[in-house]
């Protein structure tokens, strides 16, 4: 995978990849915090804002999303129950 975050390019295997901006956001905010633990409450806060009121079931929703059209790169996006998400390298 290659990402741009600047340009909002994200290609896997040279192929472009078409992400809604929320589905982009949270990609960026997993990479930056990569190989930590982010948890659903502090997703919610960092890429839905403060202001939002969101089911944590939201953000699991768009991680299987995102998960899916990064295809074997999705695998990256590691589940940690009862916890939250890491993107690992």
């Amino acid at each position: 995978m290659t990402a741009d975050f600047d340009a909002v390019d994200i290609a896997v295997d040279g192929s472009p990849i078409k992400l809604t901006r929320r589905e982009f956001e949270l990609l960026r905010y997993l990479v930056q915090n990569k190989n930590r633990v982010v948890s659903r409450d502090k997703l919610l806060e960092r890429v839905w804002g403060y202001d939002r009121l969101v089911e944590t079931r939201s953000v699991d929703v768009h991680v299987g999303r995102l998960r899916n059209k990064l295809r074997g790169v999705g695998r990256q996006i590691e589940t940690v129950i009862g916890l939250g998400y890491r993107f690992i390298d």
